[in-house]
């Protein structure tokens, strides 16, 4: 029987907030259901006498649902503790539960998961009070931290076109609350969008909204050609269990997708439905177009913070696509002469779209004219960096990526206003 250290368990399968490339927000799938305590003590009952998963393994109360939304979770949470288990929440941040030490004690990360820092965000994703939800962080951290809450708590910033250049005020937000951030760029979680996507069926409306509100979307599909030969998709080590208590193949799969149900993990014979979960079409489908590596690994990018020389008066940037453009308001913010951008592809086409910048080649950066490079791009950030250190230039000290939080003069640039930001 293979063991599992991780069990993505979705306790509430609803969710209050209206994220139109999220299968839960967009109503794209029917309304979910609320586990009983009872199930779920059965459920990992079960699953303890079957030896795949111990007190080590790690249960992650979410998937596409709102935890929070649960009626009873101080029950779930009373029954994590009978196990022994440590837990993490992902929330949207509207509501605020009931939080004390028993919550507080199983408790190893608390994610909160935003779409951006406005009003005008909030309003195209989430649906939500902009600042009623920072009312609600502000609350939720200062009772985890009353009641000795010593673990992680991070922000999971979701990267759209329009929440790109909050960032910074986010993560401003983020140092007073003492806790972290971490930026992913925003993408399709609706199995049914996304085969439209990759198979050329989106209304034209469709792929223009998705076109002006996700970053790199005309990228993707390069990406999923990209995946190392022999990648392994991460689902074959995780355990997702849904709230009626079916194992999923994964947790991109609806529902209603025909190789979504692996079987019920109370009714079922345990070793069979394990065999099921790795023996499904969709997992050689996932593999063949290269989903599996575009999805876990192509979206996640973490912001560095560090100095910049004082010195830098002129950049070069390295991208002539939609984070190009970026970068370009970036460096006119902090008082930087853009010298003109670098492309692989460099084509005369994109000069209009960038202000009429001059698109040279990689090679021309051997000039070292000027005192910085500003890489713009997103899901080739991993090879671009690797072909600046080929051609002797080193990160931090010649190169950044342009969604990298910057000091300048000792002061920490807003991208938003252009102004120092208060201690």
């Amino acid at each position: 029987m293979k063991y599992f250290g991780r069990v993505f368990f979705e306790i509430a399968g609803v969710c209050n907030a209206k994220c139109p490339y999220c299968i839960t927000g967009n109503k794209n799938a029917p309304p979910g259901k609320i586990i009983s305590a009872g199930m779920f003590s059965d459920i990992l009952g079960k699953l303890f006498a079957e030896k795949v998963i111990d007190q080590n393994t790690r249960i992650y109360l979410f998937n596409k649902g709102e935890p929070f939304l649960h009626p009873n979770l101080s029950g779930i949470i009373d029954i994590l503790h009978n196990y022994n288990l440590k837990y993490e929440i992902s929330t949207n941040g509207s509501i605020v539960p009931h939080i004390d030490k028993k919550l507080v004690s199983g408790l190893q990360l608390l994610t909160f998961s935003m779409p951006g820092f406005s009003q005008n965000s909030y309003d195209k994703i989430h649906g939500f009070d902009f600042e009623e939800i920072k009312t609600n962080m502000t609350e939720i951290v200062r009772q985890l931290k009353q009641h000795g809450y010593e673990n992680f708590i991070n922000i999971n910033y979701h990267l759209y076109q329009f929440s790109l250049l909050e960032i910074k005020d986010c993560e401003f937000f983020a140092r007073k609350l003492g806790i972290s951030l971490e930026p992913m760029f925003a993408f399709i979680n609706d199995w049914w969008i996304f085969n439209d996507w990759l198979n050329d069926n989106l209304s034209q409306d469709t792929q223009k909204k998705m076109m002006e509100e996700l970053l790199f979307f005309s990228e993707y599909k390069r990406l999923l050609k990209s995946a190392p030969e022999g990648y392994s998709c991460d689902q074959f080590n995780v355990l997702v269990i849904d709230e009626e208590g079916n194992m999923a193949t994964c947790c991109g799969l609806p529902k209603e997708h025909e190789d979504y149900h692996c079987g019920n993990v109370l009714n079922d014979d345990i070793d069979q439905t394990l065999r099921n979960k790795f023996n499904k079409p969709v997992c050689d489908y996932c593999h063949k177009e290269g989903i599996t590596y575009a999805l876990n690994e192509g979206c996640v990018h973490r912001a560095d913070i560090f100095a910049i020389n004082n010195d830098v008066k002129r950049v070069a940037i390295f991208g002539a696509g939609s984070g190009g453009k970026i970068a370009l308001e970036l460096s006119s913010r902090c008082g930087w002469v853009v010298a003109y951008f670098v492309d692989s592809n460099a084509n005369i086409g994109r000069r209009e779209f960038l202000n009429g910048y001059d698109v040279k080649t990689p090679a021309s950066l051997l000039e070292r004219d000027f005192e910085l490079i500003i890489v713009a791009t997103g899901d080739g950030k991993k090879s671009v960096f690797e072909q600046l250190n080929n051609m002797g230039f080193s990160y931090q000290r010649d190169y950044i990526h342009f969604l990298d939080t910057v000091i300048v003069d000792n002061c920490e640039i807003s991208v938003k206003t252009g102004k120092p930001k208060s201690k």
